[in-house]
């Protein structure tokens, strides 16, 4: 090898400086900037899809929050406790409770693994409207695996109920 080199002359071993310069700046450049280019578009992309997400929950919550019920009689339903009525209602609507945690006076955290998010609105909406239990505070996030959430919500009943 160091004969071939030595046999070149001043002006090719030049050109070859050069090609292998361009070389390594091209291969920095499919190989580094372009990935990284690539992912940060990638990335905006899914931001902007999850925050689209985030605004139709924090909407529906919203609304949930600024509906004012009528007072209605307790319904039979409403007498059991809120444990057993979480638990009774999720799993009617195919939502897998995997905690429950006491918060409060009349208040529980429901915590999910994985929740289908229109599956979980309709069952908090329906909770809201048929049986007077409010949603006080939720910690939702997108799983990465799939597109299904996972976090908890409080729920709560005033004190009346």
């Amino acid at each position: 090898m160091k004969e071939w080199w030595s046999g070149l002359t001043g002006r090719e071993r030049g050109m070859i400086y050069i090609a292998g310069g361009l070389s390594l700046l091209i291969g920095i450049y499919a190989l580094v900037y372009l990935p990284l280019v690539q992912s940060k578009a990638r990335a905006e992309r899914e931001f902007q899809r999850m925050s689209l997400e985030a605004q139709q929950v924090f909407e529906g919550l919203a609304l949930l929050q600024r509906i004012d019920l009528p007072e209605r009689p307790m319904t039979a339903t409403s007498a059991e406790s809120l444990e057993l009525l979480l638990s009774r209602t999720a799993a009617a609507n195919g939502l897998q409770i995997v905690r429950l945690q006491p918060s409060g006076t009349q208040q529980l955290t429901v915590w999910f693994d994985q929740a289908n998010p229109q599956v979980l609105m309709s069952w908090l909406t329906n909770l809201e409207m048929e049986q007077g239990v409010r949603v006080s505070r939720t910690e939702l996030r997108k799983r990465d695996d799939q597109p299904s959430l996972r976090g908890s919500v409080q729920l709560g009943r005033e004190a009346g109920q």
